[in-house]
Protein backbone atom coordinates (compact mmCIF):
# COMPACT_ATOMS: atom_id res chain seq x y z
CA UNK A 1 0.00 0.00 0.00
CA UNK A 2 3.12 2.66 1.01
CA UNK A 3 4.42 1.60 -2.33
CA UNK A 4 1.25 2.81 -3.89
CA UNK A 5 0.70 6.07 -2.31
CA UNK A 6 4.33 6.86 -3.23
CA UNK A 7 3.76 5.79 -6.67
CA UNK A 8 0.84 7.83 -6.75
CA UNK A 9 3.01 11.14 -5.08
CA UNK A 10 5.82 11.17 -6.87
CA UNK A 11 3.90 10.99 -10.05
CA UNK A 12 2.17 14.01 -9.11
CA UNK A 13 4.86 15.73 -8.43
CA UNK A 14 6.33 14.99 -11.48
CA UNK A 15 3.09 16.19 -13.24
CA UNK A 16 2.82 19.67 -11.36
CA UNK A 17 6.46 20.21 -12.41
CA UNK A 18 6.11 19.66 -16.22
CA UNK A 19 3.13 21.85 -15.89
CA UNK A 20 5.17 24.50 -14.33
CA UNK A 21 7.91 24.03 -16.62
CA UNK A 22 5.09 24.51 -19.50
CA UNK A 23 3.89 27.48 -18.46
CA UNK A 24 7.04 29.20 -18.36
CA UNK A 25 8.43 27.82 -21.82
CA UNK A 26 7.14 30.52 -24.57
CA UNK A 27 5.17 29.47 -27.23
CA UNK A 28 5.47 31.08 -30.96
CA UNK A 29 3.56 29.10 -34.05
CA UNK A 30 5.14 29.42 -37.54
CA UNK A 31 2.35 29.59 -39.89
CA UNK A 32 1.34 29.85 -43.58
CA UNK A 33 4.98 30.04 -44.75
CA UNK A 34 5.76 30.02 -48.08
CA UNK A 35 8.43 31.28 -50.95
CA UNK A 36 7.45 33.03 -54.29
CA UNK A 37 8.57 31.63 -57.10
CA UNK A 38 11.19 33.47 -59.23
CA UNK A 39 12.26 33.66 -62.57
CA UNK A 40 15.36 31.11 -62.70
CA UNK A 41 18.66 32.94 -62.34
CA UNK A 42 16.54 35.59 -60.04
CA UNK A 43 18.90 36.44 -57.05
CA UNK A 44 16.53 37.55 -54.47
CA UNK A 45 13.34 35.76 -53.88
CA UNK A 46 10.69 36.58 -50.93
CA UNK A 47 9.10 35.00 -48.07
CA UNK A 48 5.90 35.26 -46.24
CA UNK A 49 4.43 33.56 -42.91
CA UNK A 50 2.76 34.47 -39.91
CA UNK A 51 4.20 34.59 -36.33
CA UNK A 52 1.48 33.76 -34.01
CA UNK A 53 2.58 34.79 -30.12
CA UNK A 54 0.66 32.83 -27.31
CA UNK A 55 2.47 34.20 -24.21
CA UNK A 56 1.38 37.55 -22.64
CA UNK A 57 4.82 39.24 -23.30
CA UNK A 58 6.37 40.37 -26.58
CA UNK A 59 8.62 38.32 -28.84
CA UNK A 60 11.75 40.16 -30.53
CA UNK A 61 12.60 37.76 -33.55
CA UNK A 62 16.24 39.08 -34.39
CA UNK A 63 17.37 36.04 -37.32
CA UNK A 64 16.07 33.93 -39.92
CA UNK A 65 18.46 32.23 -42.02
CA UNK A 66 18.08 29.08 -44.61
CA UNK A 67 20.77 27.02 -46.25
CA UNK A 68 19.12 27.59 -49.20
CA UNK A 69 20.19 31.22 -49.63
CA UNK A 70 23.52 32.76 -48.47
CA UNK A 71 21.61 35.87 -47.06
CA UNK A 72 17.98 36.44 -45.49
CA UNK A 73 17.35 39.76 -44.20
CA UNK A 74 13.86 40.91 -42.83
CA UNK A 75 12.17 43.77 -44.67
CA UNK A 76 8.98 45.83 -44.62
CA UNK A 77 7.96 47.74 -47.50
CA UNK A 78 7.19 51.19 -46.46
CA UNK A 79 5.50 54.01 -49.26
CA UNK A 80 6.75 57.81 -48.99
CA UNK A 81 5.47 60.15 -51.63
CA UNK A 82 3.81 56.95 -53.76
CA UNK A 83 7.33 55.56 -54.04
CA UNK A 84 7.55 51.93 -52.63
CA UNK A 85 11.05 50.83 -50.95
CA UNK A 86 12.30 47.81 -49.07
CA UNK A 87 13.70 48.55 -45.45
CA UNK A 88 16.02 46.11 -43.45
CA UNK A 89 14.60 45.69 -40.50
CA UNK A 90 17.57 44.60 -37.83
CA UNK A 91 14.44 42.70 -35.42
CA UNK A 92 10.99 42.79 -35.45
CA UNK A 93 8.23 42.22 -32.54
CA UNK A 94 5.87 39.96 -31.91
CA UNK A 95 3.24 41.36 -29.89
CA UNK A 96 1.70 39.62 -26.90
CA UNK A 97 -1.13 37.53 -27.66
CA UNK A 98 -1.01 38.20 -31.36
CA UNK A 99 0.49 37.27 -34.89
CA UNK A 100 2.68 39.48 -36.92
CA UNK A 101 1.87 38.91 -40.75
CA UNK A 102 4.45 38.73 -43.24
CA UNK A 103 2.67 39.13 -46.67
CA UNK A 104 2.91 40.93 -50.25
CA UNK A 105 3.59 45.14 -49.12
CA UNK A 106 4.06 45.12 -45.72
CA UNK A 107 7.16 43.10 -43.97
CA UNK A 108 8.61 39.89 -45.34
CA UNK A 109 11.80 37.74 -46.00
CA UNK A 110 14.13 39.47 -48.38
CA UNK A 111 15.97 35.60 -49.82
CA UNK A 112 19.36 36.42 -51.10
CA UNK A 113 21.24 34.60 -53.76
CA UNK A 114 19.99 30.78 -53.58
CA UNK A 115 22.41 28.39 -53.89
CA UNK A 116 20.37 26.85 -56.27
CA UNK A 117 17.13 27.33 -58.39
CA UNK A 118 13.90 27.11 -57.06
CA UNK A 119 10.48 26.12 -58.26
CA UNK A 120 7.18 25.81 -57.06
CA UNK A 121 6.63 22.48 -55.19
CA UNK A 122 9.92 22.80 -54.18
CA UNK A 123 10.80 23.51 -50.31
CA UNK A 124 13.17 25.82 -48.35
CA UNK A 125 14.35 25.36 -44.22
CA UNK A 126 14.23 28.49 -42.51
CA UNK A 127 15.64 28.58 -38.74
CA UNK A 128 13.89 31.40 -36.68
CA UNK A 129 15.91 33.18 -33.83
CA UNK A 130 14.48 34.95 -31.01
CA UNK A 131 15.61 36.70 -28.38
CA UNK A 132 16.34 34.90 -25.45
CA UNK A 133 17.65 31.84 -27.20
CA UNK A 134 14.40 30.23 -28.90
CA UNK A 135 14.52 28.87 -31.82
CA UNK A 136 12.49 27.31 -34.51
CA UNK A 137 13.36 25.23 -38.02
CA UNK A 138 10.49 25.57 -40.14
CA UNK A 139 9.71 24.21 -43.84
CA UNK A 140 8.48 26.29 -46.25
CA UNK A 141 6.93 25.38 -49.72
CA UNK A 142 7.80 27.62 -52.93
CA UNK A 143 4.40 28.38 -54.61
CA UNK A 144 3.78 30.70 -57.70
CA UNK A 145 2.60 34.24 -56.80
CA UNK A 146 -0.98 33.78 -58.10
CA UNK A 147 -1.39 30.14 -56.35
CA UNK A 148 -4.10 29.74 -54.10
CA UNK A 149 -2.51 27.38 -51.81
Amino acid sequence: MNFNIMVLFAGLCFSFASNAIAAREPSYQIENQWVREAPPMASMLAGYLQIRNTTDRAAMLIDVSSPEFRKVEIHRTEVENGIARMVRQESVQVPANGVLVFEPGSYHLMLMMPTAPLNAGDTVSFRFEFEGGRSFDVIAPVKRADSPN
